[in-house]
C-alpha cells in the first residue's frame, strides 16, 4: 500500500477523535502502527478534501493551534487565517489542485489569537482513478526561529548603522572642534563689541547643540567612553523621580514595581539617566489624552537561547505605556537613528537610538513589544554585578580656571590641519611651547623628539600608518617619562582594545572646549590632581 494511500485512508476517519473512521480497513496492525507514526511525529499533518475542508489533523497540529482535533476538523483552513493568508493559502490549494507540490510559510491563528508562523509542505491526494481527491500538508512550527532571526538580523542592521554614526559623528566633531574655538577667539578679541559677542554667542550655542547631537550618535554607535561605576536601577530611578514626574505632566498616572533585593548593574550615571528620560518621554507622547506609564525593575535569570545575551542573572528594566502602540513597520525600525514618527519640531529621532547604545555599550539588550491601540513595553536588560554597591569613579571637584604654562614642550600630533592648528593656538597663547606633526611618521622626525625633549605629547586616537597609542609606546622607549594626552573625535573598539580607555585621565573627547583642554594637559603634567567636573 503506498504511502498516498494510507494519507487518503487515514483522511476518511470520522469516528476517531482526530478523523472519520475508514470506509474499508486496511490490517489493523499496519494500521496502528501508522497511525503511531503520525500521532508521535514532531511536525503537523494536516489533511484535506477536494472541497478544502478538513479531513484529519494530527496531534501536533492541534497543540500548534491550542484548539482539541474536534474543533479543527471539516473545517475549511481560511477558518484558522487572517484574510490576506487565506488568499495565499488558496493559491498554494489551487496549485496543489493542478499536481503540483509547494512549499512555503502560513501565519496561523491560535485559539487565543496569537500568532503562528509555520513552514509548510503541501502535496496532492489522488484517488484510485487518479483523480484529486484533496490535500496533505506538513507543518513545522517556526515561530521562535522567526523571532530569533528576525533579532540576529536587527541588531546586524543596528551595528551596521552604528558604524556609520560613528563616523559622521567623528567627522562631526573635527568640525564642530574648530566651530568651538574660533569662536571662543573671536569673543576674546571683541570684547568690547558687546553687539558682535552676542552674535558669537549664537554660533558657540548652535554649536553646542550640534555636539550633542553628535555625542548621542556616539552613544548609539557605542563609541563613546561611558564613565561607568557599581549601580543600582532602583537607586537610579528614585533619583529622577522628580524630573521624571515633572516631563509626565498630571494627566498621566505614573506607577512603579521593583524587586526586593535588587542586583546591582557596571554602567554609567549619568548614561542610566538619559535612558530612563528617554524612556519616559516616548511613553508620555505616547499617550497625549492621558494614561498609565508603569516603570518595573525586576531581577531575572536569562537561558542560553537569547541570541545576544549569554545565560545568567540580569537585571530588567521595563518601560511600559498604554498609548498608541506602533504599527510592525515602525518597530521594525524604532531603534534607527533619527527614524522618528512624531513632528519635524517635537523630536530629533535619537531616543532609542541612544537607548540601544547605552544598553548595548553596557552588555545588555533591548526588547521592544508594541500593539497599535494598546501600547508599548520596553525592556532594557543589564548584566548584573556580582561586585557589592560601592561609590565607584574618581569624585569630581568644582571647575576651577585652568593655570597658565610654564614653557613645557607639548607636541601636537593631529592629520586634521584644522583640528591641529586650533589645539596648539590654544596652548601656545596659554605658556606652552608648541610642536606640530601631521602624523606620527613627521613626529617622529622632529628633532626635540628625537633628543627627547617633549614634555607632553597631545596625539589623535586613530590616524593612517600609526595609531596614536603607537606612537605614544614609541616615545616613550626614548623618553619614559613623557606624558601623553590623546584626543579622538569618537572611541571605536580600536581605541578601546589598545587600552587607551582603561584610563579615562589621558583621553578628551572632542569636540573640546580650551578649557577643558588645558586642564586636561595640567591633569597629564601632574599640575592637577583630579580632572574637573564635567571634563569628558
Amino acid at each position: 500500500m503506498t504511502e498516498q494511500r494510507r494519507f487518503r485512508r487515514l483522511g476518511r476517519r470520522d469516528t476517531s477523535p482526530h478523523g472519520s473512521a475508514p470506509t474499508q480497513a486496511f490490517p489493523r496492525e499496519s494500521e496502528e502502527r501508522y497511525r503511531t507514526i503520525v500521532e508521535t511525529a514532531r511536525e503537523g499533518i494536516w489533511m484535506v478534501d477536494a472541497d478544502g475542508a478538513t479531513t484529519f489533523v494530527n496531534g501536533r497540529v492541534a497543540e500548534m493551534l491550542g484548539r482539541e482535533p474536534s474543533e479543527i476538523v471539516g473545517r475549511p483552513l481560511s477558518d484558522f487565517m487572517d484574510s490576506r493568508q487565506a488568499a495565499e493559502s488558496s493559491a498554494r490549494l489551487a496549485a496543489v489542485r493542478r499536481g503540483e507540490s509547494v512549499q512555503g510559510e502560513a501565519r496561523l491563528v491560535r485559539k487565543d489569537g496569537s500568532e503562528l508562523v509555520a513552514a509548510v509542505s503541501c502535496s496532492p491526494l489522488h484517488d484510485e482513478d487518479g483523480d484529486y481527491a484533496g490535500a496533505v500538508g506538513m507543518l513545522t512550527d517556526i515561530t521562535e526561529r522567526q523571532k530569533l532571526e528576525a533579532q540576529v538580523h536587527q541588531a546586524q542592521r543596528l551595528e551596521g548603522l552604528g558604524r556609520l554614526a560613528g563616523g559622521v559623528a567623528h567627522d562631526f566633531n573635527n568640525l564642530l572642534a574648530v566651530i568651538l574655538n574660533y569662536a571662543s577667539f573671536v569673543e576674546h578679541a571683541v570684547e568690547d563689541r558687546p553687539d558682535v559677542r552676542a552674535d558669537v554667542a549664537e554660533i558657540r550655542r548652535a554649536a553646542e547643540v550640534a555636539a550633542s547631537v553628535t555625542q548621542r550618535l556616539l552613544v548609539f554607535s557605542r563609541r563613546d567612553l561611558p564613565h561607568t561605576r557599581i549601580l543600582r536601577l532602583d537607586h537610579a530611578l528614585a533619583d529622577t523621580a522628580r524630573v521624571l514626574d515633572r516631563t509626565i505632566g498630571e494627566d498621566i498616572r505614573l506607577e512603579t514595581e521593583v524587586d526586593r533585593d535588587l542586583a546591582s548593574i557596571i554602567a554609567d550615571p549619568g548614561q542610566i539617566e538619559q535612558l530612563l528620560l528617554n524612556l519616559v518621554v516616548n511613553a508620555r507622547d505616547a499617550m497625549p489624552g492621558g494614561g498609565t506609564l508603569t516603570i518595573r525593575v525586576r531581577n531575572r535569570r536569562i537561558g542560553g537561547d537569547a541570541p545576544d545575551l549569554r545565560a545568567g542573572d540580569y537585571v530588567a528594566l521595563e518601560v511600559a505605556d498604554t498609548g498608541c502602540g506602533m504599527a510592525p513597520e515602525v518597530q521594525a525600525r524604532a531603534f534607527e537613528p533619527f527614524f522618528t514618527t512624531k513632528a519635524k519640531e517635537q523630536g530629533t529621532g535619537l531616543g532609542l537610538a541612544t537607548v540601544y547604545g547605552i544598553v548595548k555599550q553596557a552588555g545588555g539588550a533591548v526588547r521592544l513589544a508594541s500593539e497599535v491601540g494598546r501600547g508599548t513595553t520596553v525592556t532594557a536588560v543589564f548584566p548584573a554585578s556580582e561586585l557589592q554597591m560601592a561609590e565607584a569613579g574618581l569624585p569630581e571637584t568644582a571647575a576651577a580656571e585652568p593655570s597658565r604654562g610654564h614653557g613645557e614642550t607639548v607636541l601636537v600630533v593631529e592629520d586634521d590641519s584644522a583640528v591641529r592648528r586650533v589645539a596648539s593656538r590654544i596652548l601656545s597663547e596659554t605658556g606652552y611651547a608648541v610642536l606640530e606633526a601631521d602624523g606620527p611618521l613627521s613626529a617622529l622626525e622632529l628633532p626635540a623628539v628625537q633628543h627627547g625633549k617633549v614634555d607632553l605629547l597631545v596625539t589623535d586616537a586613530v590616524m593612517p600608518a600609526m595609531s596614536g597609542k603607537e606612537l605614544a609606546d614609541r616615545l616613550r622607549q626614548e623618553q619614559p617619562g613623557i606624558a601623553v594626552l590623546f584626543m579622538s573625535g569618537y572611541t571605536d573598539e580600536v581605541v578601546t582594545r589598545q587600552g587607551i580607555s582603561d584610563d579615562q585621565l589621558n583621553f578628551i573627547q572632542k569636540p573640546f572646549g580650551a578649557d577643558e583642554l588645558l586642564a586636561r594637559v595640567e591633569l597629564a603634567l601632574g599640575r592637577r590632581s583630579k580632572p574637573v567636573s564635567g571634563s569628558a
